[in-house]
């Protein structure tokens, strides 16, 4: 498998795919370019992200989510309609649906995905230190970042209003 890496746009925030050898990957959308500071590790697992040299990951199922809700909504739909004519026949339709479906959730690969940026890691070995996502480190990392802002904001406004006394 590929080293897939897909970064989170600064402008328009969706995840765009690049491909990590030319070091930058350009948003299709906005045109913002990316810069990919760090090397990235062949065959390796990931340590330190590429785009922000963070180095606070979690993982997840590398799954298309809007695929995964069409699947889902359309199941719902011919589901109601067979169950129109026969309710057995619904429930029989939606446990094949769910065996389906978690048949295809085991076959998914895994993906390194960075808590700082959201930067997406896919192709490369999992590092046993990665957890699932845990939203008290993704808390704790985007209250520091609004500190940060605050604190910048509020250094940028003090020379201004020294220099105009």
């Amino acid at each position: 498998m590929s080293l897939d890496v897909r970064v989170r746009c600064p402008e328009c925030e969706i995840p765009v795919p690049g491909d990590p050898q030319h070091g930058t990957v350009g948003c299709r959308r906005c045109q913002q370019v990316v810069t990919l500071e760090g090397a990235l590790p062949g065959g390796e697992p990931i340590e330190t992200c590429a785009v922000c040299g963070g180095r606070t990951f979690y993982i997840e199922k590398a799954v298309n989510r809007a695929l995964g809700l069409a699947l889902v909504v359309g199941a719902a739909i011919v589901s109601v309609i067979i169950f129109y004519f026969d309710g057995a026949a619904a429930t029989l339709f939606l446990l094949i649906f769910a065996l389906v479906d978690r048949v295809m959730y085991f076959r998914l690969p895994l993906r390194a995905v960075c808590y700082e940026c959201l930067t997406e890691y896919q192709g490369l070995p999992m590092n046993e230190r990665h957890r699932p996502f845990d939203l008290a480190i993704f808390e704790g990392i985007r209250q520091r970042r609004l500190r940060e802002a605050e604190e910048q904001s509020a250094a940028d406004e003090v020379p201004a209003t020294q220099t105009g006394s």
